[in-house]
């Protein structure tokens, strides 16, 4: 059943409950829930219903659009009249409801699945295991148990690491290590001011560059800041001059030029900064993608500015609820999920390099990303405190498809905001595995000085 098969049933059910409100028990009885509808608009129309029917209010498509102009006053309130209008009988509400409810069931096996698929490729389970746990799946869904095409999803899901489409931050050094695929989530984290958002438009212009599209969820600056400094990375100029008002007329005209490359690029761009919980994102994504089906990287900057979902429980869970569900999002629409994290100070003065333990607020954000990039800075105050700038590392503390625990290191040029590859200079930055560096017991060494490498040239 394609997307546009789906939307008219939703248009059909909820026609057939505003002209005939009898119909509203009936396809609750079928296991309609606010989860149910792929599209953003129909949810709103379909809490407005409920809220009239739990506070045994009447309604028809007047009320309903009243209630529409009160409570969503951007949403196009001639949409209830329009849906109603297409509907003369209730007698398809059944039927769209269980269509509605088979999809729903379909693409919840399709996404338990894509977990056991990503579970078998790390080793967590045995081969033995894994088709146990999906035959048991299939057979618990009787309504898709003759359904063929989910044996097909999987099978696609198995072999999908060879075909897998592979995003580039544009540089070198970074991306020889360092593989983000679609169907990642991949968490970018540092303490603040160090670079995040740097990195992630690095990912999204070459997204773009390359006819995908890209959604921005940005918490912390608005759309035309986002735009600003994407534009300020692509022509390398001062981003604090443009803010402080004392840019050159060449610049700001490079920066308007590049602001429009930018939006007339192949890709579409999507950015949005008001606050959002897991289950709107995952509506407005799901209505992104019908709209572009290109759409290949989704930002969240960053994940604990998110809304929480749900007044229950302490904040270390809800936090790992909006990790789970952002892995959730990359796999079953089948893009990157670029998460920004900041961490705890946490003992980062005396060794700068982060682990777990320094993730803000809960662990659960490193456990649930396929990978995990750390920045580490190298330039230290006069008040002891790391600064952002120069010289610096990518630390790779996580990777699903490459290996982990190394360092690259990498130029920021902040005033511009661009990571650039590092080039050897007067001073040599170590470059290898985390485990070697450690094994120096001290901070800037030259990486000749700190063990012997040739037994493995190829690792640096």
């Amino acid at each position: 059943m394609s997307d546009q098969d789906i939307l008219y049933a939703e248009i059909t059910l909820l026609g057939s409950v505003i002209n005939f409100p009898e119909c509203y028990m009936q396809v609750m009885e079928e296991g309609i829930t606010e989860a149910s509808f792929s599209d953003p608009r129909h949810l709103l129309i379909w809490r407005l219903i409920t809220e009239r029917v739990m506070s045994n209010r009447d309604f028809d498509s007047v009320s309903i659009s009243m209630d529409v102009i009160g409570n969503y006053p951007n949403f196009k309130s001639s949409y209830v009249g329009e849906i109603a209008s297409t509907i003369e009988t209730g007698s398809s509400c059944i039927e769209a409801a269980r269509c509605i409810v088979s999809h729903r069931n379909r693409s919840s096996v399709i996404h338990l699945s894509s977990m056991l698929c990503h579970e078998l490729r790390d080793g967590n389970i045995t081969a033995d295991e894994f088709l146990f746990k999906i035959e048991a799946m299939i057979v618990s869904q009787q309504k898709l148990a003759s359904d063929d095409s989910v044996t097909e999803v999987v099978r696609d899901l198995l072999t999908k690491k060879e075909d897998s489409v592979i995003f580039k931050s544009g540089i070198a050094t970074l991306d020889d290590r360092f593989v983000v695929a679609a169907g990642d989530f991949t968490c970018i984290a540092a303490r603040s001011s160090m670079g995040k958002s740097s990195l992630y438009l690095s990912y999204c212009d070459t997204a773009i560059r390359a006819d995908h599209g890209v959604c921005i969820i940005s918490l912390e600056m608005s759309r035309s800041d986002v735009m600003r400094r994407w534009a300020a990375m692509r022509a390398g100029i001062d981003i604090k001059r443009i803010n402080d008002g004392i840019a050159s007329a060449s610049d700001i005209s490079a920066l308007k030029k590049d602001i429009y490359q930018i939006e007339k690029s192949g890709g579409s761009i999507f950015v949005r900064s008001k606050s959002i919980n897991i289950s709107e994102l995952r509506v407005y994504v799901k209505g992104i993608k019908l709209k572009n089906p290109k759409l290949g990287i989704l930002v969240v900057d960053y994940i604990q500015l998110m809304t929480e979902t749900t007044g229950s429980g302490n904040r270390e869970s809800k936090v790992a609820e909006m990790s789970r569900g952002l892995k959730g999002i990359a796999m079953d629409f089948g893009i990157t999920v670029i998460g920004l994290s900041q961490l705890n100070d946490n003992n980062l003065q005396e060794n700068p390099f982060p682990t777990q333990s320094n993730m803000r607020e809960s662990k659960a954000i490193y456990q649930d990303s396929d990978n995990v990039l750390f920045l580490v800075p190298t330039n230290k105050g006069e008040d002891g405190n790391y600064k952002a700038g120069g010289k610096m590392w990518f630390s790779i503390s996580k990777q699903r498809e490459g290996d982990a625990g190394f360092l690259v290191p990498t130029n920021f040029r902040k005033q511009c905001t661009r990571f650039e590859p590092y080039e050897e200079g007067d001073e040599d930055l170590y470059s290898g595995p985390i485990s070697m560096w450690q094994s120096a017991k001290k901070w800037q060494i030259p990486r000749n000085n700190i063990v012997d490498i040739s037994a493995d040239e190829s690792l640096f």
